[in-house]
């Protein structure tokens, strides 16, 4: 499982009898944690923001290289206004399109 609160990210022990026997010993069952950088959470943003039908909202994913926008726009993989949201011939190349805008 993972939990996510106030910017900080966790994930649990991933074996149910380890995550048991700590549990049942009262011990913490974190296996880890991270504090994701602005940076990090914008890629993470745009990467899942994408794949929504509704897409993401341009100025939560800025900067953006506006040649690399108009291009994969006059493409026809990407409908860019104030939401960025990929288009039917673009969904399939999610992947390439996202790679090319965090390039």
């Amino acid at each position: 499982a993972h939990g996510h609160w106030r910017g900080r990210r966790w994930w649990s022990l991933r074996a149910p009898a380890r995550y048991a026997d700590e549990a049942l010993a009262g011990r913490s069952t974190t296996s880890g944690e991270e504090l994701p950088d602005d940076e990090t959470r914008r890629t993470e943003r745009l990467m899942l923001g994408l794949r929504l039908t509704a897409g993401v909202d341009r100025a939560d994913v800025e900067p953006l290289d506006e040649a690399v926008v108009d291009g994969l726009a006059l493409a026809g993989l990407l409908e860019a206004g104030s939401r960025l949201r990929l288009t039917p011939a673009g969904r399939p190349l999610a992947g390439a399109v996202i790679l090319r805008l965090l390039s």
